[in-house]
């Protein structure tokens, strides 16, 4: 057991040094191994999913609309054109989200693994992950960044409705103001 806890905290450390290794057809194949191993494919794959699914976040335009009212210039979910809104939101969300492949993201990922390792600590993380107690420990860090995902969307939402509102009654101030004194 201690030893797996050593090979756990090897490879976390690994991942943080500074590029320490050079990138090699090795290191690349290892990597992308190691990658597909540590499940990141799931992980991403929760947050892109999170990213299309609009309701409650500001790629929601009943959300946006309740947090700054004013930005839509009148316009409310209950207009006729309030079906226009949400398309503008839909088109707007589908272009925010094809930021990031899955594909590209593993690609990207493995290289970095690949210029930050040598192939031996590589070949020891793989080992490491490859074990009973690796493959347990490695569902668990899926189910938790998955998690993590969720709880930092959720802290997101209500930070960002928490500062729109104080953005608002600032600006409000300024416009009564400039309307008492437009200079």
């Amino acid at each position: 057991m201690r030893t797996y806890t050593l090979l756990f905290a090897l490879g976390f450390a690994l991942a943080a040094l500074p590029a320490a290794a050079e990138k090699t057809p090795a290191t690349l194949e290892l990597s992308t191994q190691l990658t597909e191993l540590l499940r990141v494919r799931a992980v991403v794959d929760a947050m892109l999913k999170q990213c299309s699914d609009p309701e409650g976040s500001s790629f929601d335009a009943r959300t946006a609309f309740a947090s700054s009212p004013g930005s839509f210039g009148g316009v409310s979910p209950q207009s006729t054109y309030w079906p226009e809104v949400e398309a503008i939101y839909a088109d707007y969300r589908i272009g925010t989200c094809a930021f990031l492949t899955v594909d590209n993201f593993m690609t990207y990922y493995a290289g970095v693994l690949a210029e930050r390792n040598t192939e031996e600590d590589l070949r020891i993380v793989l080992r490491f992950y490859s074990s009973s107690v690796g493959k347990r420990f490695q569902d668990s860090a899926v189910v938790a960044s998955v998690a993590f995902q969720e709880y930092a969307n959720d802290s997101m939402k209500k930070a960002t409705t928490q500062a729109s509102e104080k953005y608002m009654v600032a600006m409000r101030a300024i416009i009564r103001k400039y309307k008492k004194d437009p200079h």
